[in-house]
């Protein structure tokens, strides 16, 4: 960590794919700095930021949703939160990235925003999806070449195999130190690696960002109807994710590959399901038949 003293605050990124538990595995960093004041800039793809709402209360937040920081029509909101930010005064400002950004033009971004000195950057990679998805989108190995340090997560999920063929295509992409987690959790405080990569083309474009929709409804569901309607378009689309009102009260549902997640939550600002899928791939007649079989009640998809 820098000096108290200084006035140019750190900037460290966490990235990594959709479901991979990225904000999980930021609450575990952030709480190695306690005594710290901290800023934190939370991007999510969705059209209602959600990743914002899980974080500790206490710090300086700046949240933008509806599409990647990095991308075209989304970086000059970047660079005005990290104005904003860096305003307020924090000595570290951690950045959490959307899943299907590609981080490796950041450093392009920083100086029109100020002055800020990027330190260090962790991907978060998904231990029982990340050789498949990695072979489908270029971005996941785009995600872990630009960091400094790649967390494993998940690898309760995960074979010995599979463990040992994610750590060799890592190693294939980059000398980068590697940890192993679950639940976010490594087992061992990790340290605030010094950038040493540089910048590269980055892939971010307004077209080939994937689609985001926002299903919303009146009143409440089951918790069953919402495990079973999740895990059903999990097979369609790439993400889902949200706070629903159910019987048995405020839940955060999160689904990716074939896991889904649904845990009591104590507020939300906005409710309903943000569903993240490929750009050409057509989903909505789908999502609204799945709907209609499983709910009784009408929902509105924007």
């Amino acid at each position: 960590m820098k000096s108290k003293n200084s006035s140019v605050p750190e900037l460290v990124l966490v990235t990594g794919f959709l479901g991979s538990g990225k904000t999980t595995f930021l609450k575990v960093l952030m709480s190695q700095y306690r005594d710290v004041h901290k800023g934190v800039i939370v991007n999510d793809f969705g059209k209602v930021a959600i990743d914002g709402s899980l974080l500790e209360e206490g710090i300086f937040k700046e949240e933008i949703s509806g599409g990647s920081i990095f991308c075209s029509c989304r970086e000059n909101e970047f660079v005005e939160a990290l104005k904003s930010m860096i305003k307020k005064g924090p000595e570290i400002i951690f950045v959490e990235t959307s899943g299907m950004s590609d981080p490796s033009g950041i450093e392009r971004l920083l100086p029109i925003a100020g002055k800020v000195e990027y330190i260090s950057a962790y991907c978060v990679v998904d231990a029982p999806r990340f050789l498949a998805l990695s072979d489908i989108f270029s971005v996941v190995e785009k995600q872990v070449a630009s960091s400094d340090v790649v967390i494993i997560n998940k690898v309760d999920k995960a074979t010995g195999a599979e463990l040992e063929r994610i750590k060799q295509e890592i190693s294939m992409i980059g000398n980068m130190p590697q940890y192993q987690a679950r639940y976010g959790m490594t087992g061992k405080a990790i340290p605030l690696f010094k950038r040493k990569k540089t910048g590269t083309e980055s892939e971010n474009h307004p077209d080939n960002r994937p689609k985001s929709l926002l299903i919303e409804w009146e009143g409440e569901v089951t918790i069953e109807q919402l495990k079973n309607f999740v895990g059903e378009i999990l097979g369609l689309v790439l993400r889902v994710k949200g706070f629903c009102r159910t019987e048995s009260g405020l839940v955060l549902v999160s689904g990716a590959g074939s896991s889904v997640e649904i845990t009591l939550a104590d507020k939300a600002s906005e409710t309903g399901l943000s569903v993240i899928s490929e750009r050409n791939k057509p989903v909505l007649k789908s999502l609204k038949e799945t709907w209609e079989r499983i709910f009784n009640i009408e929902m509105k998809i924007t």
